[in-house]
């Protein structure tokens, strides 16, 4: 068993070979997380009785884009929610100046990080991974574009995608919108922006990010529902072109430095064809499972912790 940090957390790396001997709970270091990566299919039965959920490490956020904005608003979003878009919409058409860039230079890009930083700085465990991309993005191979929200001059939103032709498709890398702009959501008027653009281009499938499968750490829990009423379904990162998607098994141990409630995608069962996944929801307190009955998911599901492990300082 090894036990690093990992953004914050305190997590425990074991094998499936070590999983019979339950080596965390024979130790003096305080655990969060028990994670064992890319368990074999032998193993999968002793891993959810042990209380392992199996997931994917990462998840995809996508939807077809459609013919028009008004398709995808009608196939794709409730009533309420084609409503909300277009108040949306229209307060930032009347008070806001959005422009959109084929080439992004530093006098537009570093403006824009300054913006991401501030925002990622009020996440408790927050990396500025857009920040360290920086020169991949200005000198790189791929393609971006950036749309951009400006008033009276002082920009105060924006969003930075990736062109992929050979997906047909463009990703929603990353976001930044000023705290008097992101309460009256105008993140959702820059992804509608990008998705016009998409579209106009000839592709079909946009992604709103890539998320670690542990909402409740580096995101939270409400950022499911908020992806969900933009119209996108999330299935595993590795199902949507990414090289790097692997399956991974986890035990979470200890919530004090997590956000609750905790919410993994899991599988749903242990027939490796079935990639459908479910809500498993960790709360210390009472916590509805409504939010997480969602059409393209299966039924959610509480989860307990198994073990008292020893108390981690938070």
């Amino acid at each position: 068993m090894e036990i690093v940090d990992h953004r914050g957390l305190s997590l425990a790396h074991i094998t499936t070979a070590e999983l019979a001997d339950r080596p965390w709970l024979h130790t003096d270091s305080c655990i969060d997380l028990v994670r064992i990566t890319a368990p074999g299919a032998e193993s999968w039965d002793e891993l959810a009785e042990a209380g392992f959920v199996r997931k994917p490490n990462m998840l995809t956020w996508k939807a077809e884009l459609g013919r028009s904005e008004e398709e995808f608003l009608l196939s794709r979003l409730s009533p309420k929610g084609r409503r909300f878009i277009r108040k949306c919409q229209r307060q930032a058409e009347s008070e806001l100046e959005l422009s959109v860039h084929d080439q992004l230079d530093p006098e537009l890009l570093d403006p824009f990080l300054d913006l991401y930083r501030q925002q990622i700085d009020t996440m408790r465990h927050g990396v500025a991974i857009a920040v360290q991309q920086r020169e991949r993005i200005l000198q790189g191979g791929e393609k971006y574009f950036g749309i951009f929200a400006r008033q009276e001059g002082e920009l105060v939103g924006g969003c930075i995608v990736r062109e992929c032709p050979e997906q047909r498709a463009i990703r929603i890398r990353f976001s930044a919108v000023c705290p008097q702009w992101r309460k009256v959501s105008l993140s959702r008027v820059l992804y509608f922006a990008a998705m016009h653009v998409g579209r106009h281009r000839g592709h079909q499938w946009v992604t709103l990010g890539d998320d670690p499968n542990l909402y409740g750490h580096v995101v939270k829990a409400g950022l499911i529902d908020f992806k969900v009423s933009m119209g996108f379904q999330c299935v595993p990162s590795q199902d949507f072109h990414d090289p790097d998607g692997i399956d991974q098994a986890d035990l979470v141990l200890a919530l004090g430095r997590l956000a609750d409630p905790v919410v993994v995608l899991g599988y749903t069962s242990s027939d490796p064809e079935d990639r459908s996944l479910r809500a498993y929801v960790l709360s210390d307190a009472p916590t509805s499972l409504q939010p997480f009955e969602i059409p393209f998911l299966g039924a959610p599901v509480r989860t307990r912790i198994r073990t008292v492990p020893r108390s981690c300082p938070v």
